[in-house]
């Protein structure tokens, strides 16, 4: 619940950023912003060498009270010692071959790990109202400073948009850690330490490799166009994934809350029940795309090359977040890090080939997006096999089949009006029909959770 009230406002404030910044600026510009949007999501990560991985594994299911503050306060002193050196060099190289974006760059990843670090912090430990602080804080003022580029200084330049990103991530990492010092009172203990360091990464180092590799997952279909089209279609594509990303602040609660539960061993027969839910609420949130193309159709018609990637695009959120909910949380927390390496490295092989062979049948951003699809899907069904207690059953895999193939179609070649109204009653029909013992279950858990609050 606290993460969804996070996401809700997390929703409106980037909400705000992706529809402002591509209505009242240039696609060039818009195009400019998302390229260092990608840079940032696929490098970041990988240059702590698993330090905030090792973090996140060291503190799963623990509590504050359960965490000495000389040990919280070595460990994140150390991690933001270790960073600055790479975040230097990042923004020296791109001055010195006078590229701006990689100078920016640099203390960009700088801000943005150590803001990822208290948020995976907040995240192992189970303290989701401080994780949607720091969740928020930053979108806040990004949207403010870039209402006030847009309205007030009338700038249409991309680099402007791209420089505040850090100043404002320096901002908000002052504040997350001064936060954090009223908790634990890490000040008295800033130690560095080079074997926290060590140990940090040498047991986050392969869970660090997996969460890049899906990362890069994530990210391949945007470098296929980037690399291979023009820059219209990297924007029109790059617009669906923003919008795709609004949809992720619903799926989230999911994503995150998960491994916390996971760490804390619930039997086989629970995870099954919440894999299904899981299942329910995905196929209800995407959804949204039917007013989204509605949204676009009548206010952002710039943008209308995008609807075609749109549907397939929030069709393989709802299986990632199956994926990415129930089974890589579940590996996170088994301890299985070098089975989650070796399943998203066949995975990213199998999207490369897809979307080259896809690409070269039909040369367009649609064929992309199928690939994203086909893939996540092929994800789910390896998930499956290499799982025998935690399949789904005969019903949940025809209700799948189903629903996908309904919202496809319906996004395709109806009336997004028609189309939101048909899929509902579909979905509903379906639920009802092949899965009402979950559909019970999510009744009655929300029934008893309602008395609770009430007490």
């Amino acid at each position: 619940i606290n993460i969804i009230i996070a996401n809700i406002v997390y929703l409106f404030l980037v909400s705000g950023v992706n529809f402002i910044v591509p209505i009242f600026t240039s696609v060039d510009t818009y195009a400019m912003i998302k390229e260092y949007t990608l840079y940032i999501t696929t490098y970041s990560s990988i240059l702590t060498l698993g330090y905030i991985q090792g973090m996140y594994l060291k503190y799963g299911g623990k509590d504050f009270s359960e965490i000495k503050s000389n040990e919280i306060g070595k460990n994140i002193f150390s991690f933001i010692a270790f960073m600055i050196p790479i975040a230097l060099i990042i923004s020296i190289s791109g001055i010195i071959l006078k590229n701006y974006i990689i100078a920016v760059l640099g203390i960009g990843i700088l801000t943005t790990n150590i803001q990822n670090y208290y948020q995976l912090l907040y995240q192992a430990i189970g303290d989701f109202k401080s994780y949607g602080t720091a969740l928020n804080a930053s979108r806040v003022l990004v949207l403010l400073v870039d209402l006030m580029l847009i309205f007030i200084f009338k700038i249409n330049n991309g680099l402007y948009f791209i420089l505040f990103g850090p100043i404002i991530g320096s901002i908000i990492s002052i504040y997350l850690t001064i936060k954090i010092n009223k908790k634990v009172n890490i000040f008295k203990h800033l130690v560095f330490s080079f074997n926290e360091i060590y140990i940090n990464i040498k047991n986050g180092f392969v869970l660090m490799i997996g969460n890049f590799v899906t990362n890069f997952f994530s990210s391949i279909d945007k470098w296929f166009i980037k690399l291979i089209m023009n820059t219209y279609n990297f924007a029109m594509y790059s617009f669906s994934v923003s919008l795709e990303n609004v949809i992720n602040t619903f799926m989230t609660p999911i994503t995150i809350s998960m491994y916390n539960y996971f760490c804390k061993k619930p039997s086989i027969s629970k995870i099954k029940k919440i894999k299904n839910c899981t299942f329910i609420y995905s196929f209800l949130i995407i959804s949204l795309a039917f007013p989204a193309k509605l949204f676009i159709e009548l206010f952002m018609k710039k943008y209308n090359d995008s609807i075609i990637v749109l549907f397939p695009l929030f069709a393989a959120q709802a299986i990632s977040t199956i994926i990415k909910g129930i089974y890589i949380n579940k590996y996170k927390s088994d301890g299985k890090q070098k089975k989650y390496l070796f399943q998203i490295v066949c995975v990213v092989i199998l999207s490369i080939i897809l979307n080259a062979v896809l690409y070269m049948f039909h040369k367009c951003i649609y064929s992309i997006s199928i690939a994203t699809l086909v893939t996540n899907i092929t994800w789910l069904i390896i998930c499956e096999l290499e799982n025998k207690d935690l399949r789904f059953g005969i019903k949940e895999i025809i209700s799948i089949i189903i629903l996908l193939f309904s919202y496809l179609i319906l996004g395709k070649c109806f009336n997004p009006l028609y189309g939101l109204v048909l899929y509902i009653l579909i979905f509903g029909f379906i639920v009802k029909i092949l899965m009402g013992d979950t559909l019970n279950y999510i009744i009655k858990s929300i029934t008893n959770r309602k008395k609770v609050i009430k007490k």
